[in-house]
C-alpha cells in the first residue's frame, strides 16, 4: 500500500479567550517533516526584535545613597505575518562601570501572559533598585523580551548615587 500524504488545510487560528478567529487559516503538511510552519522553532526563529519608541529613555527617582527607583516605557513588537507576539517582560541590569560587574539583575514580566488580556499591558514600568553603592556610577541597561525570549536594544542610562 502506498504512503498517503495528509494535509491539513483551513484550521482556522482562534483566540483562546474568546474563541473569536484571528489570522489566516493553518495549511500543511502532516507526513512532511520540513512542513511545519507553526512549530516553536519555526516561530521563534521568526520572531522580531522588541523596540522602544524613539526618544524612549530611562528616569530615576527617589535616589539615596543606596538605592532608586527607575521607570521606563513599555516596549511593542510587530509580529511576523501570520503570527502574534508580546513583550512578556523586561530584564534590567545594573553595571558597576568602573569595573564592568554585574551588581544587579531583574527581571519584569508583563501580566499579558496571566490570561491573555492586552488590557493588562501597562504603560510604563518601574522597579526600586537596593544595595547598590553611594559615590558609585552605574550603567542602567533596559531590555524587553518578547515570547520567544528576543531581546530588544537596550535603553540605556548612566546613574551616580551620592
Amino acid at each position: 500500500m502506498a504512503e498517503q500524504s495528509v494535509t491539513a488545510q483551513g484550521i482556522p487560528v482562534r483566540d483562546g479567550n474568546d474563541g473569536v478567529k484571528i489570522g489566516e487559516d493553518w495549511s500543511f503538511d502532516a507526513a512532511d517533516p520540513t512542513d511545519k510552519p507553526y512549530g516553536y522553532e519555526t516561530r521563534a526563529n521568526a520572531a522580531n526584535k522588541p523596540v522602544f519608541a524613539t526618544g524612549a529613555k530611562i528616569t530615576v527617582s527617589n535616589k539615596t545613597a543606596t538605592s532608586a527607583t527607575i521607570s521606563f516605557p513599555a516596549a511593542t513588537v510587530t509580529a511576523p505575518a501570520g503570527f502574534s507576539d508580546m513583550v512578556q517582560g523586561y530584564r534590567v541590569v545594573i553595571v558597576d562601570k568602573a569595573t564592568g560587574e554585574t551588581v544587579s539583575e531583574q527581571i519584569i514580566t508583563t501580566a499579558y501572559h496571566i490570561d491573555g488580556n492586552p488590557d493588562r499591558i501597562k504603560n510604563s514600568y518601574s522597579l526600586q533598585i537596593s544595595g547598590l553603592t553611594s559615590n558609585t556610577e552605574y550603567e542602567i541597561q533596559v531590555y524587553a523580551i518578547e515570547f520567544y525570549q528576543v531581546e530588544s536594544d537596550p535603553l540605556t542610562l548612566a546613574m551616580k548615587l551620592s
